[in-house]
């Protein structure tokens, strides 16, 4: 009857049984709580189904074992109110019975956590210090335990602690539980290196995680090859974009906005001099394929490119550049045109500069301190400051 679906007629088929005295199997009865959230509607109707189930158990004679719990774990993370304390008194009865906990044991009562408003890490702390302790069982006992190492390094990312993903790490690979990930293995070490590189103080250790994982364990998709970009924009350091860069196209990974918003911030400061054309190269050779896969050009990205340009002293290209923004109607930023402005006087090119300053005022920019300063102790324009004043009297 369970197999055709006929599941209402299986519960009242197994309490006639029982009332003629019927002995059911441990798997029988395991087999009926799996059914219960699919007969019932409601916290009160499901649990009294439950435990209707678990004491024709004992009244049997029967023994409940990990599956048993784990299947009133899986009713209890639904309930609508305080399932978390449902799922905590569940797994204490567990442990007071002396049957250990399986993965999939800890997976409901993450899961119950996660339905709090606040998701207490605390949680994730002691089913740690359970895991180092090897009071739980690693060996497959029920289907929900491959998704727990999942949950868990999820909730490590989400917390942004690179500890505790590290030692999610350590049990896996020291106990050889790589089969216990399922097939998408693949979520959780990239959920790893997400939680490394939101978390770790110093981007070189963020690298070391990153060395260390990949390719052997992961082909990283375009989210972790965001945050590793947003990890180098926020140290502040790009040294690593050209090599991230050169990785996302050897691993065919798609150029997806996230990511393309995530490699252009990470250029956007503190590109060295020196290997300015290999940055440039990526800007440009990356927003090609912004076109294949239909990112959209914007202010942040564009003015990042017109940076690097200026950077390679290529002002001709730059301006050529403002010039099909404009026909988008995309206006690079303030920051961007300061630097045009400050290549256009390093190069003694009056007209250019000019040029760039018209086009600050017909954007309604406002000069920066650091701009006018330039332009005051530069004498290329001396002659024309009157000139320029008035281009910037009404912008406010």
């Amino acid at each position: 009857m369970i197999q055709n679906k006929e599941l209402i007629q299986a519960f009242h088929l197994v309490k006639e049984f029982h009332e003629k005295k019927f002995q059911g199997s441990t798997h029988l009865y395991n087999t009926l709580l799996q059914h219960v959230c699919d007969v019932r509607e409601g916290d009160t109707n499901r649990w009294d189904m439950a435990q209707e189930i678990v004491g024709y158990m004992k009244q049997c004679g029967q023994s409940p074992d990990v599956v048993t719990f784990n299947e009133l774990l899986s009713i209890a993370y639904t309930m609508a109110d305080q399932p978390e304390l449902l799922c905590q008194q569940i797994l204490r009865e567990m442990k007071k019975v002396k049957i250990t906990p399986s993965l999939g044991s800890y997976y409901f009562v993450l899961l119950a956590e996660r339905k709090k408003d606040y998701q207490d890490i605390h949680v994730l702390f002691e089913i740690i210090n359970d895991l180092k302790r090897g009071t739980i069982d690693f060996s497959l006992q029920h289907p929900s335990d491959i998704m727990f190492f999942h949950s868990a390094m999820d909730l490590a990312r989400f917390k942004r602690n690179g500890s505790i993903a590290k030692d999610l790490l350590k049990v896996v690979l020291d106990n050889g539980l790589q089969h216990m990930l399922g097939a998408k293995n693949s979520s959780f070490f990239g959920n790893y290196i997400c939680a490394i590189a939101r978390n770790a103080p110093t981007l070189e250790e963020v690298f070391v995680e990153y060395e260390r994982i990949v390719p052997k364990y992961l082909i990283p998709r375009d989210w972790v090859f965001q945050q590793l970009l947003l990890a180098s924009r926020n140290h502040k350091n790009p040294e690593h974009v050209p090599r991230l860069y050169t990785d996302m196209v050897s691993m065919r990974v798609p150029l997806s906005e996230r990511a393309a918003h995530a490699l252009f911030a990470a250029m956007d400061v503190n590109v060295p001099k020196e290997r300015a054309e290999e940055y440039l190269h990526v800007a440009l050779d990356s927003s090609k394929w912004m076109d294949v896969f239909n990112v959209k050009m914007s202010t942040e990205i564009s003015s990042t490119i017109i940076k690097l340009l200026c950077l390679c002293e290529k002002y001709n290209e730059a301006r050529e550049m403002i010039s099909e923004l404009s026909k988008q109607e995309i206006v690079p930023s303030v920051n961007a045109m300061s630097c045009l402005l400050e290549l256009n006087l390093k190069q003694e090119n009056k007209e250019a500069a000019l040029h760039t300053l018209k086009l600050m005022s017909d954007y309604k920019m406002v000069l920066p301190k650091e701009t006018k300063d330039s332009l005051a102790q530069n004498a290329l324009l001396q002659d024309k400051q009157a000139k320029i004043e008035s281009w910037f009297v009404d912008v406010k």
